[in-house]
C-alpha cells in the first residue's frame, strides 16, 4: 500500500446547511482560512486533538435504518512520529482518563472506526486542521494520521508523492 489513505467530498450549500441544522449537539463545519492553506505539517512533540465515531459504539435504528454513532474525542495527545507521508500518535492506555455523559456506553476497547476523523493542532491565535485519521494499530496502540497538507485548496489530493 503505497498511496495516501485519504479522500475528500464536496458538500453543496444545502447539504452543509442540513448538517448544521440537525437536532442535538450543535454542528460546526470547519472552514480553513484560504491564505493559510495548506497548513504546516504536524510536528513531533506537538499536541493535537482528534475525534470520530468508534465502530463498536454504532447502532442501527430499526424503524428508520439510520446509523447512530456516539462521538469519541481525545482532547490532547502528543505527536510521536512524523514522516513526509504521515504522522503518528502512540497512546499509553495506563494514562487514559475516560469520561462519558452516557452510562450505558460500553468501555472503548478499540479505536477502530475513527478513520476520516479530523486532527487539530493549537496554533498561535487559531485551531488548525493538520491531519485526518487513517489507521489504528491496536497491537502497538498507535494511530496513523494523514497530513492535511495533502489536500489542496480545491479539495483535490496532491499527486507529488516521492515514494510512489
Amino acid at each position: 500500500e503505497d498511496g495516501i489513505d485519504l479522500a475528500t467530498i464536496t458538500l453543496s450549500d444545502e447539504q452543509a446547511a442540513d448538517l448544521v441544522g440537525e437536532d442535538g449537539i450543535q454542528t460546526q463545519l470547519y472552514q480553513p482560512t484560504p491564505s493559510l492553506w495548506p497548513p504546516q505539517s504536524a510536528r513531533a512533540g506537538e499536541t493535537v486533538g482528534l475525534g470520530g465515531f468508534p465502530g463498536e459504539w454504532r447502532q442501527i435504528r430499526p424503524q428508520t435504518r439510520e446509523i447512530f454513532s456516539h462521538y469519541y474525542g481525545i482532547g490532547a495527545t502528543p505527536v510521536t512520529s512524523v514522516s513526509e507521508r504521515q504522522f503518528g500518535c502512540r497512546f499509553e492506555r495506563e494514562h487514559w482518563i475516560c469520561m462519558s455523559r452516557k452510562d450505558e456506553l460500553p468501555d472503548l476497547k478499540t479505536l477502530g472506526g475513527l478513520s476520516g476523523g479530523p486532527v487539530f493542532a493549537e496554533r498561535p491565535l487559531r485551531r488548525e486542521l493538520v491531519g485526518i485519521i487513517s489507521d489504528f494499530k491496536e497491537t502497538y496502540d498507535i494511530m496513523f494520521l494523514q497530513h492535511a497538507h495533502w489536500i489542496q485548496k480545491d479539495g483535490s489530493i496532491r499527486a507529488d508523492r516521492l515514494w510512489d
